[in-house]
């Protein structure tokens, strides 16, 4: 996927429900300078 923005680093993004991110909807996406 291509995001674009100025944030640059390590970011969490999971599903709020605690069954899902025990099968793995949790995870670190790394944002990097271009």
């Amino acid at each position: 996927m291509d995001f674009r923005g100025h944030d640059i680093g390590d970011f969490v993004f999971h599903c709020h429900i605690l069954g899902h991110e025990d099968l793995g909807m949790m995870n670190i996406i790394r944002v990097q300078a271009p």
